[in-house]
């Protein structure tokens, strides 16, 4: 019985790891920069990735200088402290990440080991140790740990996209950044192309129903190759003491 257990055990969590695709959006956003005077250490520049089913565009930050460069975004969920900058900002919104001198850091809780609270402070970032990069999906602009900015809802996700869908207009967003004392708004152009790879509706339910028949088929499987299993080793066991008999 524990044998078996374990086999429906794995295959539950097979079937999790092979659920259903999240519903597709019904629009590639890409995103342009917009020009914009910044100062000779800072550069930002854009990054096309085609290697994802998706295209992904991001938006990369750097910095040379001295002077700490701050990409504002929310806060996150519960408790939240950002550290003191010279600019005042509204509630919720802080510096969650900075590039200076050449190095990129996050703002970012540590568990003190073993267990005896915690605190924020600015880590160094390991996958991106130079820069900062920003892309734009779910009418969001986001970073790896978090929101940086909303949009306007603009993309859709739920229900079946129209075949004369009308594609919506571009939208244009200013992303704060803190140099020093300074804001400087980065302008960037959102627009929008028809999704090629979308997923409709009826299209992600029949995934959904054929993914649950080949669980409930493997589950069958295995449970058949199990009984057979256990009966199998009792006929040895019998046979076994009967022989000795």
């Amino acid at each position: 019985m524990r044998f078996l257990a374990s086999l429906l055990l794995i295959v539950s969590q097979l079937n999790s790891f092979l659920g259903p695709p999240a519903p597709s959006p019904w629009f590639v956003e890409h995103v342009a920069l917009e020009p914009v005077d910044l100062p000779s250490e800072v550069n930002v520049s854009f990054v096309t990735d085609e290697s994802g089913r998706l295209s992904n565009e991001f938006i990369v930050f750097k910095n040379t200088s001295s002077i700490p460069l701050y990409i504002v975004g929310k806060a996150g969920e519960g408790h939240w402290k950002f550290d003191e900058i010279p600019v005042e900002l509204p509630i919720g919104i802080g510096p969650v990440y900075k590039v200076v001198d050449g190095q990129a850091y996050i703002w970012n809780i540590k568990y003190n080991h073993p267990g005896t609270g915690y605190y924020f402070d600015w880590f160094k970032e390991k996958q991106r140790d130079v820069s900062v990069w920003l892309y734009v999906y779910e009418n969001q602009v986001l970073s790896e740990t978090g929101t940086i900015l909303d949009l306007e809802p603009r993309n859709q996700f739920d229900g079946d996209r129209p075949k004369d869908v009308i594609i919506p207009d571009p939208q244009k967003v200013m992303l704060s950044t803190i140099y020093g004392t300074e804001i400087i708004q980065i302008p960037l152009m959102v627009s929008y192309t028809l999704n090629a790879n979308y997923l409709s509706y009826s299209d992600f339910m029949f995934s959904e129903s054929l993914i649950n028949f080949f669980f409930i088929l493997i589950c069958f499987v295995i449970i058949v190759a199990a009984v057979l299993l256990i009966a199998w080793v009792f006929r040895e066991l019998i046979g076994k003491l009967i022989y000795k008999k």
